[in-house]
């Protein structure tokens, strides 16, 4: 019998230091020595997911979460005791038997140790297969469960310090709950969705998307607004919705009349009445900024925080927060990094570095926020003139830009020591690291790398050692099953554009025209067939519909986000909707989605995608210094933390990695051939088939396969961004007819050639 928390992915973290905004009562203010910020410790805890964290009335934490017990590691919930500020905890009490079967959805601890829960328990006679509850829970264990009324789905709850629970649904309704029957007792009125909620002595607080609001938990009137905390609180961009059903984008503790909160910008805190809110703690120096971290509560006691939090795997963390007076405020070395748009991975990573570096803070810069209407040219643009002022950054992401202009113009630094140093000291895989290598030097290293493949029944497969082979096949009249998916056909100009970009460029740095218009013919001649074809099978309108939404999809996100569509496509050859998948293995588990096809029906395989050119792969990620930057030799020991197994190996969810020791750990992340522990489902909207995705890991010999494949590509992928959406923005009005194949050519030769030229 097992408790378990439903989970959601969130990326996980590291442990780095916090700094001190100079608050009253907390620390002395900033003098010119400018010393003392909060640093950041995780503390070793009994569980593996956490539902609470409180500070009882006489000052024990206590936490509440899962933990495991016997030989066979079953799952329990329980309540932990620590009295000696987190460094030990002891086990106070379970919960009845009859509930350890329970899913836990969300819950709250009282000052009292007890609290509340919304539950999920299997119920054969329910629609569903389950029942949803409210459990109350006394602080030794004792608990009762009360149907939740009209089945309504809690996502939130919060106990007051005077004992009121209030909760809040997925739809934004908030309201407070009678703990001993489970019934509604009071509807908390909002002027709008409540995204968030908290509790802070007798009120709820509610957020909306654009106001906080606070409302009597007795009366259920509501109260004067905090308007400094509403400042605070609903800058630009403020959003408070919650991605995930167990954590949360901001999170409450009060002690006396004070309030704290805690955001990925850091801890607050915030006098009742009074007019400032304050920092205590500095997110972006700490786990707090990092994507893979998401909040789950937060608690005070005296100058110490906890904030209790989960990462990408559902496992809790608590973090505690302790000034010292000792600390620079602010680190003494400065690092500035740019990319074109936000990387993932490489917010991970610098919080990872900090911690390990704490007289270092790194200046995350991205040019495309999304917000202000930059285009790719202007933020180049201004890049490029802030480089050349001396004002430019001291590390590149080059994702999207030319790295082949940048090295001319002699903006990018020698990197072999650098490379050589890991490639003896790690492994690498050189055909991949090796991609900007001259015989002057290596001018910028790639950090991950995807590969474009062609998936799909094993006869078809081996039917095509070519470009001119899959034409041939995409060309074909639809025989009872087509060639390629809906998704396919709408993006077949960008899934082919990877492995056929390259072969355009000419030694000049121009485009070679006659390259581009066979690209552009075999497009628009396999388009035309297999949408043709696709309308037959699923009507003109839902195709249109379905091209427009795919379209949209491709144009705002890169090539090398294609793995959702991979998933969905290897659901299509399980359930022989088509014939072939193009697309990129950009993970782990994209291999192990082929294997899992393959497994079921012995019937699937993959080639390098045929292409204008030939054993090709994308880099990404990519790491370049720049050359006038006085922080050269900082920027290369980031490189070298970025391209370290322990960076490398932190998720499997991202692209594949360069250094070998980390490719081949990763590769045996689960045992050869048996099932993992991630598993979706799908069902065909027309016929109603219900499809169990189990994923499988690959068997050896597909591992010791993938990995020769691998080791073999030698061409990247030409991934400068702005010559990728001129060729597609104009192939997309060739597909529509709006434009000639001739015409197409013609606007993104003049088009591509002037960038070129600048």
């Amino acid at each position: 019998m097992k408790w378990k928390r439903i989970t959601a992915a969130v990326l996980s973290a590291g442990l780095c230091a916090a700094s001190l905004g100079g608050i009253q009562g907390f620390a002395q203010e900033e003098s010119a020595a400018a010393m003392g910020r909060y640093l950041e410790t995780s503390l070793e805890i009994p569980v593996q997911s956490i539902m609470d964290l409180v500070r009882m009335e006489d000052g024990t934490l206590r936490l509440a979460g899962n933990y495991e017990e016997g030989e066979n590691g079953e799952s329990k919930f329980g309540l932990f005791d620590s009295r000696d500020g987190g460094e030990t905890w002891e086990l106070a009490a379970s919960l009845p038997p009859e509930y350890e079967s329970a899913y836990t959805v969300t819950g709250t601890l009282d000052r009292q140790g007890g609290g509340a829960a919304v539950i999920m328990t299997e119920d054969g006679d329910s629609e569903d297969g389950y029942i949803w509850q409210i459990l109350n829970f006394e602080g030794d264990g004792q608990a009762q469960a009360f149907p939740i009324p009209d089945q309504i789905f809690i996502t939130n709850l919060a106990v007051s310090d005077g004992g009121s629970l209030a909760a809040l649904t997925s739809n934004g309704q908030a309201m407070t709950l009678d703990r001993s029957s489970g019934e509604t007792v009071l509807e908390l009125p909002a002027s709008d969705a409540v995204d968030a909620m908290g509790v802070f002595q007798n009120q709820a607080l509610l957020l909306t998307g654009s106001e906080i609001q606070g409302v009597d938990l007795i009366s259920g009137e509501p109260q004067a607004r905090d308007e400094s905390l509403n400042e605070a609180l609903y800058t630009p961009g403020a959003n408070y919705q919650s991605m995930t059903s167990t954590t949360y984008p901001i999170v409450f503790a009060e002690e006396g009349d004070r309030l704290y909160y805690a955001t990925e910008e850091g801890i607050f805190s915030h006098t009742a009445g009074g007019s400032v809110v304050e920092q205590i703690v500095d997110g972006t120096l700490c786990s707090l900024a990092s994507p893979s971290v998401g909040l789950i509560a937060l608690e005070a006691s005296g100058e110490v925080f906890y904030a209790a939090v989960q990462d990408e795997n559902g496992s809790g963390k608590i973090l505690k927060y302790e000034y010292s007076a000792d600390t620079p405020a602010v680190p003494e070395t400065e690092l500035t990094i740019y990319s074109l748009e936000d990387n993932t991975e490489l917010r991970q990573a610098i919080v990872l570095y900090q911690t390990a570096n704490p007289d270092v803070y790194i200046n995350y810069q991205v040019g495309l926020t999304g917000e202000d209407g930059i285009t790719v040219s202007d933020a180049l643009r201004t890049l490029n003139t802030d480089i050349l002022a001396g004002n430019g950054p001291d590390l590149l992401l080059l994702d999207g830009m030319s790295v082949d202009t940048y090295r001319e113009q002699g903006l990018l630094a020698d990197l072999s020591a650098l490379v050589e140093e890991l490639s003896e000291s790690e492994g690498l895989l050189e055909n991949i690291t090796d991609t900007y290598r001259t015989e002057d030097g290596v001018w910028a290293v790639p950090g991950r790398f995807t590969i474009p493949v062609l998936v799909g029944e094993s006869d078809v497969i081996r039917q095509v050692e070519s470009l001119e082979d899959l034409k041939n096949l995409l060309l074909q009249a639809d025989a009872g099953k087509p060639a390629i998916g809906p998704t396919d056909a709408a993006g077949l100009a960008e899934a082919l554009y990877p492995v056929c970009a390259g072969s355009w460029r000419k030694e000049d740095g121009t485009i070679d025209s006659e390259k581009l218009s066979e690209y552009v013919s075999l497009v628009k001649e396999a388009y035309d067939v297999q949408m043709a074809n696709l309308v037959s099978a699923y009507g003109q309108e839902y195709m249109d519909e379905y091209k427009a939404g795919i379209r949209d999809y491709f144009y705002s996100n890169s090539t090398l986000n294609w793995d959702g569509d991979f998933l969905y496509g290897m659901i299509g050859l399980l359930q022989g909707e088509f014939q072939m998948k193009l697309g990129q293995i950009t993970t782990y588990f994209s291999t192990s989605e082929i294997a899992t096809v393959n497994s079921q029906t012995g019937n699937c395989s993959y080639i390098p995608m045929p292409g204008q050119e030939s054993g090709v792969f994308v880099p990404s990620n990519i790491y370049g210094v720049v050359s006038t930057s006085d922080r050269q030799e900082e920027a290369m020991d980031f490189i070298c933390f970025l391209l370290s197994k322990e960076v490398q190996t932190q998720n499997l969810y991202f692209p594949l990695p360069v250094n070998r020791s980390a490719f081949e750990s990763l590769l045996s992340s689960y045992a050869w051939g048996e099932e993992t522990d991630y598993s979706m489902a799908s069902s065909d909207s027309s016929t109603g088939e219900f499809v169990e995705f189990t994923y499988i890991w690959m068997t050896q010999e597909e591992a010791e396969n993938f990995t020769a494949l691998a080791e073999s590509l030698d061409t990247p992928a030409y991934t400068d961004q702005i010559v990728r959406d001129t060729v597609l923005e104009n192939v997309r009005l060739c597909l529509d007819g709006e434009m000639s194949e001739e015409e197409t050519v013609n606007a993104v030769m003049q088009t591509i050639n002037l960038y070129l030229a600048e």
